[in-house]
């Protein structure tokens, strides 16, 4: 059975990083499903994020950019991705999520067979002043993939990873929870990345040189254009 993906992404005020993070989606996203979008909601930015946003959504067709007039908050931004996405599986990270997006796969190989599934890092901090005892585990964010079908009872709890686990535990629902690595605790392993880049200040696609000197548009439209939604 097909397994199509959305990916949901509510920012603000991240003009800085939000190319770099869907950059890093990117990477993953096409080999995981045959089909997916990535929805980015920007709950009303006072800076630059729109722009980025639709400049990065006119550079690929998977992407789609939509604005809040007014700020509503994460909750509401996360409905507004839900309801203009359509995968049937959906991925969402923690606002100060600082898992490394190539963790996403091993919490694809699981949701199979489970509705939800759940990935966090997080280090127990050694307190000098306790004689070496370690205290609890820094929460460092994460991220889930879930079915659409569990929308209805997990969404008020979605704002968060602690809160959609607290719930889960309280209602006895199963989920699934996978380690993943902080890339802020361990260096990134290098890749080469696959499909250009774009500025972080503007986002403009990547041009390449032909061997007649000219320009030619960026390659990676076309391959992606294969795993739009209704393409």
């Amino acid at each position: 059975m097909e397994r199509s993906l959305s990916a949901l992404l509510p920012v603000c005020d991240a003009q800085t990083s939000l190319s770099s993070l869907v950059l890093d989606l990117l990477d993953v996203l096409p080999d995981l499903a045959d089909r997916f979008d990535l929805v980015i909601v920007d709950d009303c930015s006072t800076d630059a994020t729109i722009e980025v946003a639709d400049e990065l959504a006119a550079c690929y067709p998977q992407i789609k950019a939509i604005r809040h007039a007014t700020r509503q908050g994460r909750p509401a931004a996360i409905a507004t991705g839900l309801a203009n996405s359509r995968g049937r599986i959906v991925f969402l990270q923690d606002a100060e999520c600082t898992v490394a997006c190539d963790e996403i796969p091993r919490l694809w190989q699981e949701i199979g067979e489970h509705e939800v599934v759940l990935g966090r890092a997080g280090r127990p901090t050694r307190l000098p002043w306790t004689g070496g005892r370690f205290s609890e585990p820094k929460d460092r964010g994460g991220f889930c993939l879930f079915h659409r079908r569990a929308v209805e009872s997990i969404q008020p709890y979605l704002e968060n990873l602690s809160n959609l686990r607290n719930y889960l535990a309280a209602n006895r629902l199963q989920w699934h929870e996978v380690e993943v690595r902080d890339r802020a605790l361990q260096p990134r392993r290098q890749r080469t990345r696959k499909f250009g880049s774009v500025s972080t200040d503007r986002a403009q696609p990547q041009r390449h040189f032909a061997d007649n000197g000219g320009l030619r548009g960026p390659n990676y439209l076309d391959r992606f254009r294969q795993f739009a939604f209704g393409e």
